[in-house]
């Protein structure tokens, strides 16, 4: 399962954002725009993300993207306690913020909570009906809970949205596998390593 979602346009949109305000916050801002473009380095991405926090000079969306790539960092050292707190953070300053939401869902998905990992994908698609990677997240904690037909549901829309999703296709077809539709699932797959060949599909391909 994917542990963010930070797009170029989300980063970029965080950068606009947390740069605009570099001559009235001084060294604070200085942290922000660290916050917003260190990659690879979650430690210190949290020490920059947490000293602009702590500065008290941002508020409202500003401040929500603090919180919110604070979360994925968390997120992305495992710590999904603490990224899920920053989540909501976040969306008590920005409740229309789709990514917040979708990103707290993963964190719940890790945590092996699919019923909260949906609501909250629940809320994303909502705010973003277009959006091909909540239906896909939202399918995989279906199939989790073994509800196959709602999961195949949500990977019909994914890949409507976005035809040659190779997560999406093969999502699917390892979908139709356990529900024993083997024929269309190899043909899911075999779609999916057309988009993207790895030896992981190749195996459900096999099977």
């Amino acid at each position: 399962m994917t542990n963010s979602r930070t797009t170029y346009a989300a980063a970029l949109t965080a950068a606009i954002l947390l740069g605009a305000a570099a001559a009235v916050h001084g060294q604070s801002t200085t942290d922000s725009e660290r916050c917003a473009s260190i990659t690879g380095n979650p430690d210190l991405a949290i020490q920059h993300c947490t000293r602009a926090i702590e500065s008290q000079k941002f508020s409202g969306e500003l401040l929500a993207r603090l919180y919110f790539n604070r979360g994925v960092e968390w997120a992305a050292k495992g710590d999904f306690d603490r990224a899920i707190a920053d989540y909501d953070a976040a969306i008590k300053l920005q409740p229309r913020a789709a990514d917040t939401f979708y990103n707290r869902g993963n964190a719940w998905a890790n945590k092996g909570d699919p019923d909260r990992a949906i609501a909250d994908y629940d809320i994303a698609i909502e705010l973003d009906p277009k959006d091909p990677v909540a239906y896909g997240g939202r399918a995989v904690e279906w199939a989790v809970k073994g509800d196959y037909a709602r999961a195949i549901a949500d990977y019909d829309t994914a890949i409507k949205f976005d035809p040659k999703s190779s997560s999406a296709l093969l999502g699917r077809g390892r979908t139709r596998f356990y529900g024993g539709d083997f024929q269309r699932s190899a043909h899911d797959l075999e779609q999916a390593m057309k988009s993207e060949p790895n030896e992981y599909t190749a195996l459900w391909l096999y099977l």
